[in-house]
């Protein structure tokens, strides 16, 4: 058995759902989005709110923090990029690429570049100096949802609305259409220490591809009662932590994906409606949920 999770806080001050969960500029630091068009930052030492702020137009469901850029990128619910200098704390550029809601950003820092998933189906590839766009890749008639760069720096995961985990090159080019979720795919993530890419999908299910064998699937695991929206890793890579639409985040070993700990509404004061992200901080290797409820919750292994 494993170290045993305890809640430290639930912090409150978003007056809708949250979907978007990153860390910070400081390390003890983290911001987050949601459905009240607001961009809000939390200070996990004090476990309360920051003095940072940003009101956007419509529904915050993705942010990306660019440390080597001093640059924030925020997603909106109309298909909106927003990229914040935070030196000035200005915004610099507003992009309306996209038709539909940006559900994920994230930068690739080996290729210095970010990318930008959309509900239109396609991603889009910017210059993080410069913010040009770099190249648009349609991909699905279903909703984009998450990206994960593999850690050799050459392959990119893509999860979508159809099913598929669509697997490319940096220039774009599909190396493989990964088959094996009924319906949507929600989340992805690289195992830090093994050769598996791990999606959890709307069945939640979590489904483990062997990525040095032509991605084939090895396993699937009955991880949640519903979507699985988020997969997470400790700093220290023992643990594996799922977000759920079922309402829980549960705790696996990382090395045998047995589960040792389910945290929920009933048995930890956690979370009253669907878990819709997770963060593993390095600040005290806190993790952080966020989700329907409005709550941000902070969590810790007890001593």
């Amino acid at each position: 058995m494993g170290k045993i999770l305890e809640k430290v806080a639930t912090i409150t001050g978003h007056n809708g759902a949250v979907y978007a969960l990153v860390e910070g500029m400081m390390p003890n630091q983290v911001l987050t989005g949601g459905a009240d068009n607001v961009l809000a930052g939390w200070d996990l030492e004090v476990r309360g709110p920051d003095k940072f702020a940003v009101r956007l137009e419509s529904t915050v469901y993705s942010i990306c923090l660019i440390k080597e850029q001093n640059t924030l990128l925020i997603g909106t619910a109309n298909g909106g990029i927003h990229v914040i200098d935070l030196e000035t704390k200005k915004e610099i550029r507003h992009f309306t690429f996209h038709s539909k809601s940006i559900f994920d950003i994230r930068f690739h820092l080996a290729q210095n570049c970010w990318y930008a998933l959309s509900a239109d189906g396609s991603f889009s590839i910017w210059d993080a100096t410069d913010h040009a766009l770099l190249r648009h890749v349609p991909v699905s008639y279903k909703k984009l949802r998450q990206v994960a760069f593999h850690p050799n720096d050459k392959e990119v995961a893509i999860a979508a609305g159809d099913g598929l985990v669509s697997i490319f090159n940096t220039s774009g080019e599909l190396l493989h259409a990964l088959k094996g979720h009924e319906n949507s795919v929600f989340s992805l993530r690289y195992h830090p220490t093994k050769n598996l890419l791990i999606s959890g999908g709307h069945d939640g299910h979590l489904r483990f591809w062997k990525t040095d064998n032509d991605y084939e699937l090895v396993r699937s695991i009955p991880a949640h009662n519903f979507a699985i929206y988020g997969i997470e890793f400790s700093p220290d890579g023992q643990y594996c932590a799922t977000a759920s639409r079922d309402k829980s985040v549960k705790i696996w070993d990382s090395e045998s994906f047995e589960m040792l700990q389910k945290l929920d509404r009933s048995q930890h004061d956690g979370h009253l409606n669907s878990v819709n992200k997770l963060l593993w901080s390095h600040y005290k290797d806190y993790l952080i949920t966020t989700g329907d409820d409005r709550s941000v919750i902070i969590w810790r292994f007890a001593s």
